[in-house]
């Protein structure tokens, strides 16, 4: 008797066991682990609502979407960021979205200058129809669009002098975006533009391959351009968007309430992610101050000079673009402003 009882007690514990394993292995199988990755430091407002994001989609699900977070480039550029999440080698990215225009051209006019006045300018008109048909249109490359996260102005910060006039450009050598158009406009107001990977700048400015570059006053500060750079122009001549995007293959494998509840959380943290962008655009400026660079504002009637040498690149690439995008963009913008 007490043998047999031996026995039942080692089959019950035995099946209690096997009980478990499958538990736990259905559970495993349900979770959807998701890569995401950017190009920005850990302190970085567009990093700290990444964080915010993947911790509110895990909350939600109930754990069953599981994000891990690589920033600061480590899974490569945000050229290579985008082809890796239209394979579904990594499932979602955030980042600037005009390597995109390899694939669809429309996302061209993102590279345009002076498109945008304000952050909320920006904010209305990449929330109207226009910006949600832009998201939709990544369904073509294998991508899903969740949302526009947020953007920034873009200023030109250089290694040689103070600079206050377009003619205090001329000649230097400037790391831009590798776009055509951002090529073309920076041509234009005579600059020697030098289309490089931004994992390369800080380097190339420390021997001389470069004069400067150009970026959003948050970003060379979280990126401490100031040890190299000493003298930053508040030019605001580019107003880059940043999308966060998803893998189609991976969203669509989630179930619809899974895809409800990213997409909720994403359309949420976009407005975290925008006000904490503003909040430290305006401190960023005095941080570089402090750090030894000198911020100067274009003179009266610089910025007119500028717009009015950028017209003609508006002009060449407005055919690539596409009339139907350009005449939304000015519909949205009007729009917006009424």
């Amino acid at each position: 008797m007490k043998s047999r009882k031996g026995k039942n007690t080692i089959r019950v514990s035995a099946l209690s066991l096997a009980l478990l394993i499958g538990i736990s292995s259905a559970n495993a199988a349900e979770i959807k682990p998701a890569k995401l990755g950017h190009s920005f430091s850990d302190s970085h407002p567009r990093a700290l609502a990444m964080n915010k994001f993947a911790a509110d989609v895990e909350a939600a699900t109930g754990g069953a979407v599981k994000i891990t977070l690589y920033g600061n480039s480590v899974l490569g550029s945000e050229q290579q960021m985008l082809q890796a999440t239209r394979s579904n080698v990594q499932q979602l990215y955030m980042g600037a979205v005009s390597p995109l225009a390899g694939f669809q051209k429309q996302f061209q006019i993102f590279d345009f200058p002076f498109l945008f006045s304000t952050n909320q300018e920006a904010a209305a008109i990449l929330d109207s129809e226009f910006g949600q048909k832009m998201l939709g249109d990544l369904n073509a490359i294998n991508l899903t669009g969740l949302s526009w996260a947020g953007g920034a102005f873009r200023n030109i910060a250089n290694i040689k002098r103070d600079i206050s006039t377009l003619d205090g450009f001329r000649g230097l050598k400037i790391r831009v975006m590798p776009t055509q158009v951002a090529i073309d406009s920076f041509k234009s107001m005579g600059i020697n533009p030098v289309p490089m990977a931004y994992s390369e700048v800080f380097t190339a400015l420390e021997t001389g391959a470069l004069d400067g570059h150009e970026h959003p006053s948050v970003d060379i500060l979280q990126n401490k351009m100031y040890e190299v750079e000493k003298h930053l122009t508040l030019t605001g001549h580019v107003y880059t968007p940043v999308a966060l995007i998803a893998s189609k293959k991976w969203f669509e494998s989630l179930t619809p309430e899974q895809q409800a509840i990213v997409q909720k959380v994403a359309s949420e943290n976009k407005m975290f992610q925008r006000g904490l962008e503003i909040e430290q655009e305006k401190s960023a400026i005095a941080e570089l101050e402090k750090n030894g660079m000198k911020v100067s504002t274009l003179q009266d009637g610089e910025l007119d000079k500028i717009r009015e040498a950028v017209k003609p690149v508006i002009e060449k690439h407005k055919k690539t673009v596409g009339e139907e995008t350009i005449n939304a963009f000015y519909q949205a913008r009007q729009a917006a402003n009424q």
